[in-house]
């Protein structure tokens, strides 16, 4: 009787024990179908906003590109066309482009008219004439460079802050004046931390299209800032800008002097004319897509050097030498070859960002041609 107990017990322990673990597993299964479920219905509600917000950085994307292409619209063409440009100013690649748009018209117009007085627009060199001190000085020889610069501040009718900046060394500064294109008025006043100036319509020079105030004295530095006043003012008024006067080095002066022992007219040998020398030839700037940042001249007289290198009286010692010994060697010996031998300088006006530029520019015209390596 004991023993048929102790068997029914041990098959209720044992139908407990597989009970239990029925019910544990069903439990471990239905947890694994929900929490299934779960990430199921998280991931399906998370894909919508993903699709949206993937389509939202495509737009997004799209609109930079449309945006980034309409502000950056250099072509490699236009890139390559502004590198030259400033290899051939000796500007580092990463200076400012120029910039003509930020230009006011009659900056233009009073650079133009300096130009004129030197040269006319195929840069052939006009009569010298000196009115007075520094009207004409940029038709003397210490003269180096004149940049106008404009107004980088916004202005109102009567009331106007100037702000010019600069960046170049004022080491060599001559001559500087504020110029103001208007014609009538009645008291004009320019005032900052160190000067205050008055100006009045009887004071004025002889010029009826521009004021000019000389400001030498009180430009130590950049940027530049003054505040101007009109009083009485009887026509509308436009921006005003800076004109700095650089004169050469004064090394710069002693070389330049020495060259003037040496004319600027092409060496050529009307008798044989086959022998190495210079040839005129005149290029525009707009053959190199220059024009619209040189504003004068739009041509100058660059020319070339051709012809053979025969040997002739006036060649050097040496390459009379060098010259008989290819004849004789011809596969060792390399002949002459007919080079510049001298050049002459050319002024120009062009666009430096916003500032305008006028600057004698050397060795850009050949005027003597010789036999060389």
């Amino acid at each position: 009787m004991e023993q048929t107990t102790t068997t029914v017990s041990s098959l209720k322990s044992k139908l407990f024990l597989i009970l239990t673990l029925c019910t544990v597993i069903s439990l471990i299964i239905i947890i694994a179908i929900l929490i299934f479920t779960i990430i199921k219905d998280r991931q399906t509600s998370t894909q919508i906003p993903i699709a949206q917000s993937l389509k939202s950085v495509s737009k997004q994307s799209t609109f930079t590109t449309t945006v980034s292409t309409t502000t950056t619209t250099l072509s490699p063409e236009e890139i390559h066309r502004l590198s030259s440009f400033k290899e051939f100013l000796n500007l580092p690649s990463n200076h400012p482009n120029p910039n003509p748009s930020h230009s006011p018209k009659t900056m233009n117009t009073f650079m133009r008219s300096i130009y004129r007085q030197m040269y006319d627009e195929r840069g052939s060199q006009r009569r010298k004439r000196r009115d007075n001190e520094y009207l004409n000085y940029y038709l003397s020889d210490e003269f180096d460079s004149i940049i106008s610069l404009p107004n980088q501040y916004s202005y109102l009718s009567t009331n106007m802050t100037y702000h010019f900046e600069y960046n170049g060394s004022i080491e060599y500064l001559k001559y500087a004046e504020f110029i103001l294109p208007i014609r009538q008025f009645s008291i004009i006043q320019l005032s900052s931390s160190t000067f205050n100036i008055t100006i009045k319509q009887s004071d004025r020079n002889n010029n009826n299209n521009f004021i000019k105030i000389n400001l030498t004295q009180y430009i130590t530095s950049f940027p530049f800032t003054f505040h101007l006043t009109f009083i009485q003012t009887k026509q509308k008024l436009s921006s005003g800008f800076l004109t700095l006067y650089f004169q050469k080095s004064s090394h710069s002066i002693v070389r330049r002097d020495l060259s003037t022992f040496y004319n600027n007219q092409l060496i050529t040998y009307p008798d044989d004319p086959s022998y190495c020398q210079v040839r005129p030839l005149r290029t525009s700037f707009s053959e190199l897509n220059w024009s619209s940042w040189i504003i004068e001249p739009s041509s100058y007289e660059m020319n070339i050097c051709s012809g053979t290198c025969h040997t002739q009286s006036n060649m050097g010692t040496y390459f009379i030498i060098q010259n008989l010994l290819n004849q004789k060697y011809p596969k060792k010996i390399p002949a002459p070859c007919c080079k510049p031998k001298r050049f002459s300088s050319t002024i120009l006006l062009y666009y430096d960002g916003p500032n305008l530029i006028l600057k004698r520019h050397e060795n850009m015209r050949v005027v003597e041609c010789g036999c060389s390596l």
